[in-house]
């Protein structure tokens, strides 16, 4: 995984690159977060329309293409692998609440 400036870079420019409506994919290490899973699992990103106020950026939910790169990228904008989603898991993803 790459850190500080490299990171960055890359993170820009896959947010360049990233298609509103495209489906992006990630990969998550499956360290019991998800009982019943796999121990690699497949996340899916599809990144809506230019944000808002002071990002112009792509958003996927509330991370712009670039804090979705460096919290749990690399991003693919092909499926890699046999991988699989929680969804096609049947299993439901943790739900957050305030």
């Amino acid at each position: 995984m790459l850190h500080g400036f490299a990171a960055k870079r890359k993170a820009a420019a896959f947010a360049a690159s990233v298609r509103p409506g495209h489906t992006y994919y990630s990969v998550l290490d499956n360290n019991a977060q998800h009982p019943g899973a796999p121990e690699r699992i497949l996340l899916e990103w599809t990144f809506t329309a230019p944000g808002w106020l002071l990002s112009q950026e792509p958003r996927c939910g509330h991370l712009t293409a670039t804090g979705a790169w460096l919290s749990y990228g690399p991003l693919y904008a092909k499926r890699p692998g046999e991988l699989k989603t929680l969804r096609e898991l049947g299993l439901n993803p943790p739900r957050l609440e305030a």
